[in-house]
């Protein structure tokens, strides 16, 4: 789910614990709220962490566990 005050390209980082990014998605957003789904299967378990850029900017972080 992505929250956000302006329109713009939403740029997904996925990385895994040593810094190395893993998966990419790019996706234009409204104002607002909306949900973003990933396909995330083709991951392997452990650790990740998923950064959002809003048109280049660095938005948030979360990192999460795939079992």
């Amino acid at each position: 789910s992505v929250t956000s005050s302006q329109r713009g390209n939403l740029q997904l980082v996925i990385t895994d614990m040593y810094g190395r990014i893993v998966k990419q998605h790019i996706n234009g957003i409204d104002a607002g709220s909306q949900e973003i789904w990933l396909n995330l299967h083709s991951l392997a378990r452990g650790a990740y962490q998923v950064t959002g850029y809003l048109d280049g900017k660095r938005s948030s972080s979360i990192r999460f566990i795939k079992q």
